[in-house]
């Protein structure tokens, strides 16, 4: 980013989304930066037909990452010219900016952290207020978004889960403890409510890395098309909002990886041709991978071999039975990451919005639009 300040750099990027006035300005810059159209279009669904600008925010945010500090300004620069768009270059050389850092305040539920929180208990508590109020006054937007969680059996996402709720509440309940293994019939294992409009589904698990499971089992689960009742049929389900892959290299080592990457890939694929982004993963076990020396490889790899985005990627220890002693900086993590799931379930949501509507006959939409109104 040259001399500019990083705070300077996402003050320039929030000018630059404030005035992408139309989706096909947003997804011309996108094109000529190189971003994937996957990215692009959810940036458009993200920007909610031009009442916020979150997505292109996000979007260009998240481009900036993968860019060498030096030259960013340049090739953002270079783009905008080629997309006739002078005016933002000019103001980028006067330094104006129309507004500050984007925070949650200003993105409604967008995932940048207030800088002037310095306290690691003001943060906790501001994730906290922010997770408890979300949609607490918005009667526009579905009821709950349904973060999934998937994973072969024993790999720790029920005691993820329970991390997540403590980290919330600042209290250990076991809560999402695995059912018997006579239930194989269960698709979608167990809610877990975090706020009345924020749940953690739980799913049973898969016996493998097969990935047959994904197009078979997977996505019918995410799509509500497979779940279980009472009596513990395969039935009717429910829709998953933020599908999450779960996995764990422990007592496998780095060769795991060899399974984990095809899998993750196909579910990756899956899950965009679903919701048109990437799911979101994530690894657990830190504490082995580092005293095993394989964190950063674990890192490395799958930064490159699965195509995951870095956003999209996490690594946690989670909270236990046996150990779990609060600490703040360890549910600070595990809220961020909820905050982040919360994000992409809305852009899900709105994708499949979009798309149905795209689907629709003039008629249809008419009728839509009067029995709405």
């Amino acid at each position: 980013m040259s001399s500019m300040s990083e705070q300077d750099f996402w003050r320039v990027l929030t000018h630059i989304a404030e005035n992408m006035k139309t989706d096909e300005e947003t997804g011309k810059l996108g094109l000529e930066l190189g971003i994937p159209q996957y990215d692009i279009e959810g940036s458009k669904v993200a920007n909610r037909h031009g009442i916020v600008y979150e997505g292109t925010f996000n979007m260009l945010k998240k481009w900036s990452r993968l860019q060498h500090q030096e030259t960013s300004l340049r090739i953002l620069r270079q783009a905008l010219e080629r997309v006739r768009r002078i005016d933002l270059c000019e103001s980028m050389d006067r330094g104006e900016s129309t507004s500050s850092i984007p925070d949650v305040a200003a993105f409604a539920f967008a995932e940048t952290e207030s800088n002037e929180l310095s306290n690691i208990k003001e943060k906790l508590g501001k994730l906290r207020e922010d997770l408890k109020n979300y949609r607490k006054h918005d009667k526009t937007r579905p009821e709950v978004v349904r973060i999934g969680l998937y994973g072969v059996i024993g790999c720790g996402k029920s005691a993820f889960a329970d991390s997540i709720k403590q980290a919330f509440t600042g209290t250990y309940e076991y809560c999402a403890g695995e059912m018997p293994m006579a239930t194989q019939g269960t698709k979608i294992k167990q809610k877990i409510p975090i706020t009345d409009r924020i749940h953690i589904m739980d799913d049973r698990g898969t016996r493998g890395l097969d990935v047959r499971l994904i197009r078979e089992e997977l996505i019918p689960q995410i799509c509500g098309k497979r779940g279980v009742d009472n009596r513990k049929r395969i039935t009717g389900g429910t829709v998953i909002h933020c599908p999450v892959f779960v996995c764990t290299f422990k007592p496998f080592g780095i060769r795991h990886l060899d399974v984990l990457e095809p899998f993750i890939q196909e579910f990756s694929r899956a899950v965009i041709d679903l919701y048109g982004r990437h799911m979101m993963v994530v690894v657990l076990h830190k504490e082995y991978l580092q005293q095993n020396g394989m964190l950063t490889d674990v890192k490395e790899r799958f930064e490159s071999g699965t195509g995951v985005p870095v956003d999209n990627f996490w690594i946690f220890e989670n909270y236990t039975r046996n150990n779990h002693e609060h600490n703040d900086e360890k549910s600070i993590d595990f809220l961020k990451f909820l905050k982040r799931c919360v994000l992409v379930g809305e852009m899900n949501n709105d994708y499949i919005i979009q798309k149905s509507a795209e689907k629709q006959s003039p008629l249809d939409r008419l009728l839509t639009w009067y029995h709405t109104s």
